[in-house]
């Protein structure tokens, strides 16, 4: 019983040292739905991109370590990048602002360990808001997105169970409580 207790104070301890609170809030940044065979992966926009500009926000980072690192590194289907912007400027400069945007965060997957070849990026400009007829900022701020479409998934295969999740099953089956 000593042994068993004393193995799962380490594995906890381990388990809590590879764990942030920047994960944990990164990952409540990341929502999956099922739209038919498809997985949309969707983050929490106000952290991608500013106004005109196609660059990822530095706050991104730590939300798209977690996509990959514990959801998109646990299938091999095609992923498809969809860039937005918002409506102002003039549709020719959205749609290539919107490329660009799906553009950037391909790179951003590859960089972290996702082959390029299975992802594809493409720009939707102003036509697909989330808010039809935005006025406000916020408004706009949620039309300057990008989503992920996991081609032929289920967001059973993908979804991670969170941190807390995973200690509590842990010291169950180590018989901790």
């Amino acid at each position: 019983m000593r042994v068993k207790f004393l193995s799962g104070l380490i594995v906890c301890a381990v388990l809590a040292g590879c764990a942030s609170t920047g994960s944990t809030d990164a990952r409540k940044r990341i929502a999956f739905s099922q739209q038919g065979n498809d997985v949309l992966v969707t983050v929490d926009n106000e952290i991608l991109f500013d106004l005109g500009e196609a660059n990822l926000r530095k706050e991104a980072g730590p939300v798209l370590d977690v996509l990959v690192t514990e959801s998109l590194s646990r299938t091999k289907k095609d992923i498809k990048v969809e860039g937005h912007t918002d409506s102002r400027g003039s549709k020719a400069a959205n749609q290539t602002l919107s490329t660009q945007r799906a553009e950037s965060v391909k790179v951003a997957l590859v960089a972290r360990g996702i082959v390029s070849t299975r992802i594809k990026a493409e720009g939707f400009g102003a036509g697909q808001p989330i808010v039809v007829n935005a006025i406000s900022e916020s408004d706009h701020q949620r039309n300057r997105r990008a989503a992920l479409l996991i081609k032929n998934e289920k967001v059973e295969n993908i979804r991670t169970t969170s941190f807390d999740e995973g200690i509590s099953s842990l010291i169950k089956t180590l018989g901790l409580k």
